[in-house]
């Protein structure tokens, strides 16, 4: 498990968009927390999410309001980018590697 929150630049709408008439991406900031360190409401929310789908590896997008976690949706192929997700869980491929296997 990794736990990110994705910051949305500013007059977008998304983490991560094309420019209007421009060839790259404008990217949000990330924030990357060590699972540990996650509210555990948070993690029971996203683990519970991806039980309903089956076994396997997801992306959870969850909102926070007023205190809740509400499930967004539940993405089949998650966003795994080397530096973000990945940086305060050195541990996250090896882990995906070992579920995948077993």
């Amino acid at each position: 498990m990794y736990v990110c929150k994705y910051m949305v630049p500013k007059g977008r709408w998304k983490h991560g968009a094309k420019r209007r008439g421009k060839p790259s991406f404008v990217w949000g900031r990330t924030v990357t927390l060590k699972r540990e360190n996650a509210p555990a409401e948070l993690k029971e929310t996203a683990l519970k999410a991806c039980e309903v789908v089956g076994h396997g590896l997801y992306g959870v997008d969850i909102k926070e309001f007023d205190g809740n976690y509400v499930v967004v949706e539940v993405n089949d192929n998650p966003s795994i980018y080397a530096g973000n997700e990945d940086l305060r869980n050195k541990d996250i491929y090896e882990r995906i590697i070992a579920y995948l296997v077993n």
